[in-house]
């Protein structure tokens, strides 16, 4: 099951257009890049996710990561997950297993090995 990425549908305009990059491919950005792309201060940008999500912008973010990365492990493809982390932008995947354990529960592989059963 793919973890929720609805925080609720922004309604300001950077965000919504964070969203719809965000949609399109992973971004694997510190907020500050995030507010140049969408040219506001990170401050802004933090204080707009809070009010309409709910929640930090990073916690925004990694929702999305943590959906890009259910779908690329469970495609039929069966990506490496060296491959899968190269993808989301992670430097190795040791990198990326740390992040996905600690934001999940389960390693990437075991996470696939569990949705494939």
């Amino acid at each position: 099951q793919e973890l929720g990425v609805q925080a609720g549908q922004p309604r300001h305009p950077c965000l919504a257009a964070l969203a719809a990059e965000m949609a399109a491919r992973p971004l694997h950005e510190d907020a500050a890049t995030m507010a140049v792309r969408v040219r506001i201060s990170p401050s802004r940008l933090q204080h707009l996710c809070r009010s309409e999500l709910g929640i930090s912008l990073l916690a925004w973010r990694d929702r999305h990561l943590l959906a890009w990365a259910q779908r690329l492990l469970a495609d039929p493809a069966a990506l490496a997950v060296k491959t899968v982390a190269g993808r989301l932008g992670f430097r190795d995947q040791r990198a990326f297993a740390t992040w996905f354990r600690r934001r999940y529960g389960r390693a990437p592989g075991a996470w696939r090995k569990q949705e494939r059963a």
